[in-house]
């Protein structure tokens, strides 16, 4: 999303928070994990990696099995995302239409 900006500071200040607090965050869902799945996580843990995929060990079903309504709600959260760059792209078009101020910068 960051980099939807068109600038540099954006997503250096994104990537710099997400790699100070994902760590925390890791190591607190695997406490949860762990206290809910037990050795049976302790087990999954040892063969996936915690952060970057390994797509060497994606193995895919042979068929997947969809509830209509968890679907839905995916495909709505994730069109946030869409939704925000329209409005980036948007408020873009209108600066440059000199339709709405520039009140701030970030390169």
């Amino acid at each position: 999303m960051g980099l939807c900006t068109e600038s540099v500071t954006l997503p250096l200040v994104i990537a710099t928070g997400f790699a100070l607090i994902y760590p925390v965050v890791i190591a607190n869902e695997e406490k949860e994990l762990r206290k809910i799945f037990g050795h049976e996580y302790d087990e999954y843990a040892a063969r996936v990696p915690k952060f970057i995929p390994k797509p060497s060990l994606f193995v895919e079903p042979a068929e997947y099995t969809v509830k209509p309504g968890v679907y839905r709600r995916e495909i709505v959260d994730a069109m946030y995302f869409v939704w925000f760059v329209g409005l980036l792209e948007l408020v873009e078009a209108l600066i440059k239409l000199n339709l709405l101020p520039v009140l701030f910068s970030l390169y």
